[in-house]
């Protein structure tokens, strides 16, 4: 078999809690770029948009790729 079992299970529950840290990392950053951006003139406020934008989607692959790699090699690791 090319893939462990329980390191399949790990990168599962892995996706799970990254999806769970994307939802809340990315709802607390996005709140506070609104509350920020009230303040902000319009162009400040656009390059604004596009550096959550960045930092967003590198938050994205950590999330989404980072911490089921994590789950996986902690499921191999524990089964043994």
């Amino acid at each position: 078999m090319l893939f462990s079992l329980a390191g399949l299970v790990g990168a599962l529950v892995g996706l799970g809690v990254g999806w769970l840290d994307w939802r809340m990392l990315s709802g607390i950053l996005r709140a506070r770029h609104v509350q920020k951006s009230m303040a902000m003139p319009k162009d400040e406020a656009g390059r604004a948009e596009k550096r959550l934008n960045g930092i967003l989607a590198v938050i994205f692959v950590l999330c989404f790729v980072g911490i089921p790699l994590v789950g996986y090699w902690t499921g191999v690791a524990i089964a043994g």
